[in-house]
């Protein structure tokens, strides 16, 4: 091989090296600081999980026992009943009552 060859290849590698170092120390030097965002949590409240129709603001859950008659508590609430429940009262305020096929409701805002 020539020297000439030699030296230009010599010369391109050394370029090569400058251009890679120059490239990863400014790639080390671009930090993002740490913002926790995945570690963000809140409580799951009534609002969160009652059905789209009730559009108004809940305070509580009431879900029925095991009686056939289920009654809320006077505030506006999501009143769940069971597969025994076949009566909901929602008693005052807007409730969202939520039962089987043939529950009779009586004072909810919303219900099926």
């Amino acid at each position: 091989m020539n020297m000439r060859v030699i030296s230009w290849l010599a010369g391109f590698a050394l370029f090569i090296l400058v251009v890679s170092s120059i490239l990863t120390a400014s790639a080390a030097s671009n930090t993002v600081p740490p913002s926790r965002l995945t570690n963000q949590s809140r409580p799951i409240t009534v609002n969160d999980i009652k059905p789209p129709q009730c559009a108004f603001n809940l305070t509580s859950i009431v879900v029925c026992g095991s009686s056939p008659a289920c009654n809320g508590n006077k505030s506006d609430e999501l009143i769940i009943g069971l597969a025994t429940t076949n009566k909901i009262n929602g008693h005052a305020g807007q409730n969202c009552c939520i039962g089987v096929s043939g529950t009779t409701y009586s004072n909810c805002a919303w219900h099926p």
